[in-house]
């Protein structure tokens, strides 16, 4: 069996998600290592480590340390988007009569197919989803992986290398933060190329991994166009990758029975994608529901391999005395 994707579409045909499938013999080249009794996981592939976490004890946050070196091209999951596709967008899109549904579903077909090509993935066997991503809102419901948070500040740290520790805050006052993969600045040639096409309208959106470890998305592709959307103060779009498990469980008749109350008395309310569902588990004595997964490998002795190789780094790229114990314990 090889590798596909297919696009999901709900019964007005436009795009909701993009779902890869990939066979039990898929093997990621990024790995979370997880293991020891003190929280700690490290996120690397053969050449590289990308960062090392560690859950704070009273599990209010975690910390990580960035690893200064960035990704060399031929590492990437994705290589850079040249401007041929760009064009080539261009030219689709004017075919069609919703660009804005188009636009997420071209790129998320895009990623997908990369991700397939390439053998620096991180995707395990399964099922993982391509969807776009909202901005969260104040005073609004959280969800994991549909919703992201960009600080004000998060064009800031992009211009300094020295900023390696990140806090990840889980009191959810900004939930579900983008991680970096590598910092850039403003005068960056990519970032400079993507501003102009930012003001265009024709920059692609960023995509990100929603890591179920860290309650956060990791920026896998889009780390110059996400600058340069800060630095013009446009919302980016995002696309978030997840892998996808689908779970049943039995339903009682009496729940069934109260389900079906409900469809007699709104039924004329509701949009036709919502009444369809309603009625499928209202008949049916199983009904299904969607989480996110994250897998990691466990290996022994973490702990030790975990401070040698954190204080290998901080020995190479000092950081803050305070700030080091802030990891560390």
């Amino acid at each position: 069996m090889t590798s596909y994707f297919t696009n999901k579409r709900n019964i007005d045909a436009q795009w909701q998600a993009t779902q890869l499938h990939l066979p039990k013999n898929t093997t990621p080249y990024y790995r979370l290592l997880t293991g020891g009794h003190n929280r700690r996981f490290i996120y690397t592939s053969p050449t590289q480590t990308l960062y090392w976490g560690c859950i704070e004890a009273d599990y209010y946050g975690v910390w990580l340390l960035h690893n200064p070196q960035p990704l060399k091209t031929a590492d990437m999951p994705i290589a850079p988007i040249p401007s041929s596709k760009i064009e080539a967008f261009k030219r689709k899109s004017m075919q069609q009569s919703n660009k804005e549904n188009y636009f997420c579903e071209y790129w998320a077909n895009y990623f997908a197919q990369a991700l397939i090509n390439s053998d620096k993935h991180f995707l395990h066997a399964g099922r993982w989803d391509i969807e776009e991503s909202k901005p969260f809102e104040q005073n609004s419901y959280a969800q994991n992986g549909i919703n992201y948070s960009i600080d004000s500040r998060d064009s800031a740290p992009f211009y300094s290398p020295k900023d390696r520790l990140q806090y990840i805050d889980w009191d959810f006052h900004m939930p579900f933060p983008i991680v970096y993969f590598h910092r850039l600045d403003e005068y960056h040639g990519r970032v400079k190329w993507w501003r102009k096409k930012v003001l265009e309208g024709s920059c692609p959106p960023i995509l990100t991994w929603f890591q179920d470890n860290l309650q956060a998305h990791l920026l896998i592709d889009g780390h110059a166009r996400l600058l340069a959307c800060l630095l013009e103060k446009v919302t980016p779009t995002v696309l978030t990758i997840a892998n996808v498990q689908v779970k049943s469980y039995a339903v009682e008749l009496s729940e069934r029975e109260k389900l079906q109350r409900i469809i007699e008395q709104n039924h004329e309310k509701m949009p036709v994608d919502t009444l369809n569902k309603m009625l499928i588990d209202c008949h049916s004595p199983f009904q299904t529901y969607e989480r996110t997964a994250l897998y990691s490998t466990v290996i022994r002795d973490m702990d030790t391999r975990w401070l040698r190789e954190v204080l290998e780094q901080v020995e190479k790229y000092p950081i803050d005395d305070e700030e080091l114990q802030y990891i560390l314990n």
